[in-house]
């Protein structure tokens, strides 16, 4: 995983694994809530994904981005408005 761009209230995923390779990101809250799981599949080039984060679910505060791809694990913090 390359990194994570927050646009407004959506964060763009920006990724780059071998063909096949599945991607999983999920979004916690403040409290270690699980907010929303994505799946990606990768194809060996750069790609980037969009996490939409409006919606009144999302209220402002922070969020957790756990990516996830094989055995690695990263976690991004994303603050929202």
């Amino acid at each position: 995983v390359t990194g994570v761009q927050s646009v407004l209230f959506r964060s763009n995923l920006v990724y780059q694994v071998s063909e096949g390779e599945t991607v999983v990101g999920k979004v916690f809250d403040i409290n270690g809530n699980l907010i929303r799981q994505v799946q990606f599949t990768g194809n060996s080039f750069i790609q980037k994904a969009e996490i939409e984060l409006s919606g009144l679910q999302f209220r402002p505060g922070l969020y957790f981005l756990q990516v996830k791809t094989g055995e690695k694990k990263q976690v991004f913090r994303l603050l929202k408005q």
